[in-house]
């Protein structure tokens, strides 16, 4: 579902001049605020499966079946270095890959990808450090976001040997950084931090251009780097990332989504828009998400990702700042991870509060918040499988394994829940004693569409001709209209009713197929 066509986490909506997202927000974590904030993820982030359990192909009806979520789509994650791993003096590297399993999915490697930690000779790079991380996040499920392949802030992040060199030599040099790094981490990471603060210096000053563009004399740099690096590995996606955007009244928002733009206008293409999220002591969420609305509506379709969370709050508040922090975030259509920079007590790069253990790896409060939080996004559940072999529920996108339990054998598979809007369905087929030798997920075909002025993409079923219908709802569910849609035409317009916030679903009589909150402007 399209992230540009609505985000709700309000009792009322907020239409702004020429179309936009819905937005409002709340002075405190209020029952509202989670009701309204639950509508939300329940359509963004949960979609209905329907999965039907065969034995030898025959239909495998009254059976127990057990399910159980283990992984989010969404991506839950944190920072980490490669030594905390490895028993010290001062950490017990046991304690610290228990905790991070248990409270994350997805891994940043602080220092372990950088230019100047890889290659510290012009002729010699040293991936074994990475290496070493990233070996332990394959053991574990864990994604990787690669961070970062430059850094433009300053030449201190860039290798000694090279920080002398001329503007072609110095471009060269990236060159091999490029051509060595990306096909060295091919297939291994999920994401690309490509350039790290591509707007300030050193001084946290705003300088356009910078380091990398005055290095290389090269104004499209930042653009070269974006299709050097995708014509090496075209499946991980690839961002930028930048502090000060979200966090406070500044001037940094802007300059940001101008050089974004710039950037793209240049034919380099951007995944992910990678917001820091370094809060300090204020972390307000009516400033937070106005901005972080603010650079959804200019860069539409692009994937945000909170991406090195931490901050300075009271004690006394921290865990109800961070609960906002993560159902805000979630409840967001253009939201699709939250990582933390300083979740440790034992590794603080400043005085922060946001950590979720002590050094000692005892969790406080705000790590009791960030598990319960996380729980309930999380479908687990068991139920018997109906005459025709099928149990279907209402589940958040992820990762399960399913256990199928007979007289004298228990088969066990994993399956899929991606996001969509629509219903999913598969098959699995019990036919050892080893497990669950098929899975089948029934076919279903993307079409382009346009409702009311919107874009968005139609999962439909690969087969059948049934009749769709666009229902629309006010935000409260009341029914307003319902009309007939035509796939084909690849256009619906609602006009029965007037401008406004909205929630609408495209459906068969017995399958729903879309649903989202959007506006009608007229």
């Amino acid at each position: 579902m399209p992230g540009e066509l609505f985000r709700v986490i309000m009792t009322g909506c907020l239409i702004l001049a020429g179309g936009g997202i819905c937005t409002a927000s709340f002075a405190e974590l209020t029952p509202e605020f989670i009701s309204a904030t639950n509508a939300s993820i329940d359509t963004l982030r949960k979609s209905d499966y329907h999965l039907t359990v065969k034995f030898r192909n025959q239909l495998y009806s009254g059976k127990k079946v057990v399910i159980r979520q283990v992984r989010n789509h969404f991506g839950f994650g944190a920072a980490t270095p490669n030594w905390a791993f490895h028993k010290t003096a001062t950490v017990d590297s046991a304690k610290y890959d228990n905790a991070f399993r248990t409270y994350f999915e997805w891994l940043t490697p602080e220092n372990e990808m950088k230019w100047k930690h890889i290659d510290q000779q012009d002729d010699w790079s040293n991936y074994d450090d990475a290496d070493s991380l990233i070996a332990w996040c394959m053991k574990n499920d864990i994604k990787v976001r690669g961070h970062s392949l430059f850094w433009n802030e300053d030449t201190q992040w860039v290798p000694g040997w090279a920080i002398p060199l001329d503007s072609i030599s110095f471009k060269g040099a990236m060159k091999r950084r490029i051509t060595g790094a990306v096909t060295h981490f091919k297939g291994k990471v999920a994401h690309w931090d490509l350039i790290n603060e591509i707007v300030h210096d050193i001084n946290h000053a705003i300088v356009i251009p910078g380091m990398l563009v005055n290095k290389t004399g090269d104004p499209d740099i930042f653009a070269w780097i974006f299709n050097e690096a995708r014509a090496i590995d075209s499946t991980a996606k690839m961002g930028v990332n930048e502090y000060s955007v979200i966090e406070y009244e500044s001037s940094e928002t802007k300059a940001y989504i101008t050089e974004i733009k710039s950037i793209e206008s240049k034919g380099g293409k951007i995944d992910i828009v990678g917001l820091e999220g370094h809060f300090g002591d204020y972390m307000e969420r009516s400033s937070y998400l106005e901005r972080i609305d603010t650079i959804a509506n200019a860069l539409p379709g692009k994937e945000l990702w909170l991406t090195e969370v931490d901050f300075s709050v009271d004690t006394l508040v921290r865990a109800e700042k961070m609960e906002e922090l993560m159902r805000a975030s979630f409840a967001h259509p253009r939201i699709g991870g939250l990582m933390l920079w300083v979740w440790w007590e034992g590794n603080r790069w400043r005085p922060y509060t946001s950590f979720l253990v002590d050094s000692n790896f005892t969790e406080n409060e705000l790590g009791a918040k960030w598990r319960a939080v996380r729980n309930e996004w999380r479908t687990n559940l068991a139920d018997t499988t109906d005459a025709e072999g099928k149990i279907s529920f209402r589940g958040f996108h992820g990762k399960y394994a399913a256990s199928v339990y007979t007289a004298d054998s228990v088969f066990t598979g994993t399956f899929y829940l991606e996001p969509g809007s629509n219903a999913f369905s598969a098959e699995v087929n019990c036919d050892s004693g080893t497990g669950i030798a098929e899975q089948r997920r029934i076919g279903f075909h993307t079409v382009p569409f346009r409702l009311n002025g919107q874009s968005i993409n139609m999962i439909l079923p690969s087969s059948g001709k049934n009749r769709l219908f666009l229902s629309t709802y006010t935000i409260a569910g009341k029914l307003l209209s319902q009309t007939p849609v035509t796939v084909e035409s690849g256009s619906a317009i609602d006009s029965k009713v007037p401008s406004g916030c909205y929630i609408f679903k495209i459906g068969t009589a017995d399958r729903l197929l879309y649903a989202g909150r959007g506006m009608v402007v007229r």
